[in-house]
């Protein structure tokens, strides 16, 4: 099977999540954590306000996504969506 390469889920809790997680060696992705990337840039120059897209602000403060790799097994996913059960 091919991997996936990306594995998004929304928490409200993403960062303690990810900061728990981390703290077992479990390193949880935060891609698309911005509505622009990359960070830092001047929101003014491109004509984006905070607000314009309320959808996407929400979705990006709280999107996570889980470890995918060729060599990941079943139950090192399993292991990893009980530890994020605990926290969610």
């Amino acid at each position: 099977p091919i991997p996936y390469l990306r594995f998004p889920f929304l928490s409200e809790k993403r960062d303690e999540i990810a900061w728990e997680l981390r703290k077992k060696h479990i390193y949880i992705g935060k891609w698309y954590a911005h509505v622009i990337d990359p960070v830092g840039v001047d929101f003014s120059k491109i004509g984006y306000t905070i607000g314009m897209c309320p959808n996407a602000e929400r979705v990006a403060s709280r999107i996570l996504n889980l470890p995918t790799f060729p060599t990941l097994e079943v139950s090192d996913a399993q292991r990893i969506v009980s530890y994020i059960k605990q926290y969610a």
